[in-house]
């Protein structure tokens, strides 16, 4: 659809999407999605495993997640340590506000838990994320105040081999 817009058009869009990215501010409308059911092909209308959800977005919040995509997997590939570590914690940082609360950690680590799946080994119920959120508060939260300050997150992960060493297969990458 965009790409059939005039050229006016297509710079006015831009310059409007750059505005928006430069300054953080996305129109609500491009971050909210419709979930339509779709029942998967010969599956038992009645029975709700059988739909699958489909999420329909806009076509420019379609073309913002794929600019945070892109953007993402460039400061991972050719990013520093700093500018990696700094992508990761606005990962976390939901609201943007600066410190990760353990709320917002809970929602991510149970998305890449449910991304993982149910069957692994040992199993990941959700006891099993509230005591992963639980331990990484413990070792980074080392003021004890209930949430990781961007200076925190920074340290914490500067001083564990196991992250430097985890972020440092990023430096092959492309």
């Amino acid at each position: 659809m965009v790409k059939h817009l005039g050229g006016i058009a297509r710079d006015k869009l831009l310059e409007f999407m750059n505005r928006t990215w430069a300054e953080s501010r996305l129109p609500g409308a491009w971050k909210s999605a419709v979930i339509v059911p779709v029942l998967k092909k010969g599956k038992d209308a009645t029975n709700v495993e059988s739909y699958r959800p489909i999420s329909l977005t806009s076509t420019l919040g379609k073309v913002a997640e794929r600019m945070e995509f892109v953007m993402g997997l460039s400061v991972l590939s050719r990013g520093t340590f700093q500018e990696r570590l700094q992508w990761a914690f606005s990962l976390y940082d939901v609201n943007g506000d600066g410190v990760i609360t353990k709320e917002e950690m809970l929602d991510i680590v149970t998305a890449i838990y449910e991304m993982m799946g149910r069957y692994t080994e040992p199993s990941i119920d959700d006891t099993t994320a509230r005591e992963h959120v639980e331990r990484v508060f413990q070792k980074m939260d080392t003021n004890r105040d209930g949430v990781i300050s961007v200076e925190e997150f920074m340290d914490t992960c500067r001083r564990d081999e196991n992250i430097t060493r985890g972020m440092s297969i990023f430096d092959t990458v492309l």
